[in-house]
């Protein structure tokens, strides 16, 4: 089976800054080795710097709050936060926000956010929460570099009943030499609910390690949203690379949406949609675009009698692997009948076959043979069909809605004919050759195709009435 199962890199944060009610706010940019003027907005503080001031020279963290209190605590700064690791230090952390009691930690940076490290692992924004809620918006961008070290721009968790949230109105870029890098990181467990927000893209890039754009990992009873407004993208030059990666356990719940397009390239093991999903586990996970990778397009492993996982892909789901064992859909699970394929869901406008021709691989585990679990999922994808006519003037019959999509299976009719007022003057499809049928009631018949690819260009006019003499 080709699972890549690791685990997330060890964390000893150290905190530099402990308020219980109040906020802070910084009114210029924030960078190691700098004194900046603190002007305090709270009035009960358990804990301020000497003399207004707070050195970040001698600590790991840039802007941190460690809330163990069920009070409020608050830090904005008006600026950049820019937090640089040296040799001696293991880790870096620019903007840290955790609660660990039942009030709420949260952090406001109007700026960009960067940390950068050398021997150790560099965090941009690190936000965590326990029992209570733990915040950080970010009106930037946010990056995080190191050259031996992990790397992770945006890390979102919860351990219990807390909730964490981070809001970034820009991109989220990680990079690493030596080491592993993600661009949006979610550790969830308990019954807590993490919610991110990326207004941008988000972008991994390792040289010799792993590269993940969204990584995503729940377990008992915890639930996570996060949302990509742009592109995820992952490059690993000698080591795997994922766009969204998944694993979900213990009645977890995953939404994961990419506006734009998953891609990602490596070696090894390299998918665009990665998606593991067990113990009465949903995991949904919609992209707008097109999801491509060198390896598999969209990878599945899940326990069929418990996992629930949808993908909806707007767009071309593709590879470029010239291996046998790789292709657009890879799926790994253990079906007994073929009633066990209702809880995969499929959406896509298109698939492309891989080098070999392969639409789909997958790996049985249970009584079925291969082939026949592979036809049962074939049959059920949920292929997209699109139309150039925004306004209504003509109508689809033979199409079922899913995920706000049109939908048909393959060999399904489709039949497009215009509203009342409008005549139907031709019907051409916009890519692969399809067959169009005219009808003598003026509408069009297609059997949707192998893989998909309907998109549909009507040549639509309004009946103009003729005047009474």
């Amino acid at each position: 089976m080709k699972k890549n199962l690791f685990k997330l890199l060890s964390m000893a944060l150290v905190v530099c800054m402990v308020l219980s009610l109040g906020g802070t706010a910084f009114a210029d940019d924030l960078t190691s080795g700098d004194k900046s003027k603190v002007q305090w907005s709270g009035t009960d503080i358990d804990y301020t710097p000497g003399d207004g001031e707070v050195n970040i020279q001698w600590v790991n963290e840039g802007v941190s709050i460690n809330n163990d209190t069920d009070n409020d605590a608050s830090i904005t700064v008006n600026g950049n936060v820019t937090q640089s690791g040296s040799g001696t230090m293991t880790y870096v952390v620019a903007v840290y926000s955790e609660s660990f009691g039942t009030g709420e930690s949260s952090i406001v940076v109007n700026g960009n956010v960067k940390a950068e490290n050398v021997n150790g692992p560099s965090y941009g924004v690190y936000t965590d929460s326990q029992d209570g809620n733990a915040s950080s918006e970010i009106n930037g961008n946010v990056d995080a570099s190191s050259t031996d070290g992990g790397v992770c721009a945006v890390y979102l968790g919860t351990r219990e009943a807390g909730s964490a949230k981070a809001q970034l109105n820009g991109d989220a870029t990680a990079a690493s030499t030596n080491n592993e890098a993600y661009a949006v990181c979610v550790n969830a467990n308990g019954d807590g609910e993490v919610n991110a927000e990326i207004s941008g893209d988000a972008t991994a890039a390792s040289t010799k390690f792993k590269a993940y754009a969204v990584w995503v990992s729940l377990h008992n009873n915890s639930k996570v949203n996060a949302e990509i407004s742009g592109d995820a993208t992952a490059t690993s030059t000698e080591d795997d690379a994922y766009a969204v990666y998944v694993e979900g356990y213990d009645n977890s719940e995953t939404n994961v949406q990419v506006q734009g397009s998953a891609s990602a390239e490596g070696k090894d093991y390299v998918a665009g949609i990665y998606v593991e999903g067990y113990g009465e586990s949903t995991s949904n996970v919609t992209v707008g675009g097109d999801v491509s990778s060198s390896g598999d397009g969209a990878c599945v492993y899940f326990d069929t009698n418990t996992a629930k996982i949808n993908l909806v892909i707007g767009g071309t789901l593709k590879n470029s692997s010239e291996y046998e064992q790789e292709a657009p859909l890879y799926v790994a699970a253990c079906w007994d009948n073929e009633e066990d394929e209702k809880n995969l869901g499929v959406t896509v406008w298109q698939i492309e076959p891989s080098q070999n021709g392969d639409y789909l691989l997958c790996e049985n585990y249970g009584d079925l043979d291969e082939e026949t679990v592979a036809n049962a999922i074939l049959s059920a994808i949920n292929y997209i069909i699109k139309t150039n006519d925004e306004e209504g003037k003509s109508s689809l019959e033979g199409v079922t809605e899913v995920a706000g999509y049109q939908t048909a299976h393959e060999g399904d009719t489709v039949t497009v004919r215009a509203a009342e007022g409008y005549t139907l003057n031709s019907v051409k499809n916009d890519g692969k050759e399809i067959e169009l049928v005219k009808q003598a009631d003026g509408s069009y018949t297609l059997f949707v195709p192998v893989g998909g690819g309907v998109n549909l260009i009507l040549d639509l006019s309004a009946i103009v009435a003729e005047n009474p003499e």
